[in-house]
């Protein structure tokens, strides 16, 4: 799928199975199963309300949500 001229793809969450639209490039991901498994997409809400607030729990950084990697973000 294109829009912007960019290409999307449409996919389930890895987290909550939601289907979405995201840049394949740009879109945070999990190998699954792990350890080598290909990449999974985790969506935009799944990232900012679970993974994100985990991670800061263990003092770890967050996942940046970077600029396009979702079709309804900028």
């Amino acid at each position: 799928m294109t829009t912007r001229g960019e290409w999307f793809a449409q996919g389930a969450c890895l987290l909550c199975g939601r289907l979405f639209a995201f840049d394949p490039e740009r879109v945070c991901s999990h190998p699954w199963p792990p350890p080598d498994g290909p990449l999974a997409p985790i969506c935009r809400p799944c990232i900012t309300e679970v993974v994100n607030p985990e991670r800061r729990r263990h003092g770890l950084p967050e996942y940046p949500i970077l600029p396009g990697a979702y079709l309804d973000q900028p």
